[in-house]
């Protein structure tokens, strides 16, 4: 999968993104956001929701585990990365998306992933 660049929030970001079982996956920014793709019975109904839970890491698409750069206790910052994967001969840096403690961790390096399967939780330190 080659990335693209689009204008969000008017700066330029590398951007990828996948139709999967009707729906659009997009990572952009070590997040993964998924829309679903608009049927005719659908078309009322067009809201954008994320892929996971604030704190809840899941694989964005089928892949392997390169890397994970935590361990069960580590405090974390938004935006600090994780786990790192590799999909489609491209390797995803996967980021928190709160600021907390590893709570647990659902995978080891070599482990091949399915699309969605969570690899990591974050408690919030809130």
């Amino acid at each position: 999968m080659k990335p693209i660049y689009m204008e969000v929030n008017g700066e330029s970001k590398k951007v990828f993104a996948q139709k999967i079982n009707g729906a659009l996956w997009v990572h952009v920014d070590g997040k993964t956001l998924m829309r679903p793709l608009l049927t005719k019975k659908s078309r009322n109904h067009n809201k954008h929701v994320t892929a996971n839970e604030p704190g809840v890491l899941t694989a964005p698409m089928p892949g392997k585990i390169l890397e994970v750069k935590i361990k069960v206790g580590d405090d974390v910052c938004e935006g600090q990365i994780l786990v790192v994967m590799e999909a489609m001969k491209m390797e995803y840096s996967l980021k928190s998306d709160i600021d907390g403690k590893i709570k647990s961790i659902s995978v080891n390096v070599g482990d091949q992933v399915t699309l969605g399967r969570k690899l990591a939780e974050v408690s919030s330190n809130g």
